[in-house]
């Protein structure tokens, strides 16, 4: 055998080990994806120099696999529904958690940007096959949102 073939065999065992180490989490990512009913949800949208305002996170959660992640938010964002983020999830096990630095244009429902969501926390862990919990934080300048809810699987695709 030649130093040249020993080196390609070489190199295709090294593509064969990582390739082996390559091919998706180990997570059941169809366990999160489809359609979600809020089942019990509260909002706080804290501003400086104003009282506190309290609302419900909305009335659905859409999940979809993503391409570079794990999931994709699908759901309209809270505060202006006109607008989709699609924000970015990443999955260990039965957690699905926001990936860090995205931003969301809000607008005022003409497509004049109003703000910038920023969110600096966000879970959404299943706690049965058809159950879940949310809990976020996101900061829309000057003010931060605030939420907690439960929620329940009604559909498997959206």
């Amino acid at each position: 055998m030649t130093d040249k073939t020993r080196g390609i065999l070489l190199v295709l065992g090294l593509l064969t080990v990582a390739a082996g180490g390559c091919g998706g989490s180990s997570n059941d990512l169809a366990q999160f994806t489809g359609t979600w009913q809020y089942t019990q949800s509260m909002g706080t949208l804290s501003c400086p120099g104003s009282a506190d305002q309290t609302g419900l996170l909305g009335n659905t959660k859409l999940w979809d696999t993503g391409v570079t992640s794990d999931l994709v938010d699908m759901t309209p964002a809270i505060l202006d529904p006109t607008v989709q983020c699609f924000y970015a999830f990443d999955v260990k096990d039965k957690v699905a958690t926001i990936q860090a630095a995205q931003t969301c244009a809000i607008t005022d429902g003409a497509g004049t940007q109003v703000a910038t969501e920023s969110p600096t926390a966000w879970t959404f862990t299943l706690t049965s096959a058809t159950t879940a919990d949310e809990v976020l934080t996101t900061s829309i300048p000057p003010c931060t949102l605030t939420g907690m809810a439960t929620l329940k699987k009604v559909a498997t695709s959206n």
